[in-house]
């Protein structure tokens, strides 16, 4: 089972008889559609950790990653607390320049906190 919102269920309503006679049949209420479906889903860069995506935008050159112009952007606060953590982690410096630990944080297939833990044993 995989989590629905109100616009797939509309979307796949309106795949039944596109082509052909057909019916979309939802199996659960109306009740259920009008208080557990959210009408959109909300998107990943406003409900994840920015730490991955906020170093890799620094290591590409870009300096202020607050300013980006994001096609959902997330909050500021969100982006600070990336910030913070990356420094927390040594990718980057007091004034927000990458260190050398970084690359080893952006190569490694594991979120910056992992890889500065592995990095530490």
């Amino acid at each position: 089972m995989t989590a629905l919102q109100r616009s797939e269920a509309r979307q796949r309503e309106g795949r039944a008889g596109r082509t052909s006679a057909g019916k979309c049949f939802r199996i659960y209420s109306k009740d259920f559609w009008d208080t557990c479906l959210p009408e959109y889903t909300i998107p990943e860069i406003q409900r994840t950790s920015l730490t991955s995506v906020t170093l890799t935008l620094k290591c590409l050159g870009i300096p202020d990653v607050i300013r980006v112009p994001y096609l959902d952007c997330p909050k500021e606060r969100f982006i600070l607390t990336a910030l913070k953590q990356l420094h927390q982690y040594d990718a980057i410096d007091r004034r927000g320049q990458l260190t050398r630990l970084r690359r080893l944080m952006v190569e490694f297939p594991l979120p910056p906190n992992l890889t500065r833990a592995k990095h530490l044993l």
